[in-house]
């Protein structure tokens, strides 16, 4: 597998806050639309005929601002939470997607988790957010937290992804 540049990932992204601010060098930011917190566990086995995804209950803003949504922010505490992200993603045939967490975050004692995008997917995709600074995170709506790359596979699909997630909505 190969990366692709960040001009064939901005290709593959929708929705872009500030194109220029979030083309990255080999991929592209993907920003925050709304945090969640687990309301109910996750049951999962082999086949997926018991498979039952938490409920997840929004997280207010911790303060709003309707004139200037970047100003908005959650205070976030130490902790697991679901992340919506503000763009939507699909993933090219003859390509897998990834999200890595920005530097930043780490930095600061958070990190973003992410599945593999399989090719074929479109939608706008979640992410897990673990927040281990002990004195928690403030998130602005819209924050870059984290980067999407895509790797070129050997051979391009037929038929991509049909799951449970394709075109998912923009929470």
């Amino acid at each position: 597998m190969t990366v692709q540049n960040s001009d064939d990932v901005l290709k593959c992204v929708e929705d872009l806050v500030d194109a220029a601010k979030q083309k990255a060098v080999n991929g592209v930011d993907i920003t925050v639309n709304k945090v969640f917190r687990f309301a109910s566990k996750l049951v999962i086995d082999f086949d997926n005929s018991k498979r039952k995804n938490p409920e997840l209950t929004e997280v207010p803003f911790t303060a709003a601002d309707e004139k200037d949504p970047f100003n908005s922010y959650w205070d976030l505490g130490p902790g697991s939470y679901m992340v919506a992200y503000g763009q939507k993603v699909t993933i090219p045939l003859d390509c897998v997607g990834v999200i890595l967490p920005r530097s930043t975050l780490m930095a600061g004692g958070v990190y973003l988790a992410s599945a593999l995008w399989d090719s074929g997917y479109s939608g706008y995709g979640r992410g897990l957010f673990l927040a281990t600074n002990p004195h928690g995170i403030r998130l602005y709506n819209k924050a870059r937290i984290g980067q999407i790359i895509l790797l070129k596979t050997a051979k391009k699909l037929a038929k991509g992804y049909d799951g449970t997630y394709q075109n998912e909505k923009k929470r």
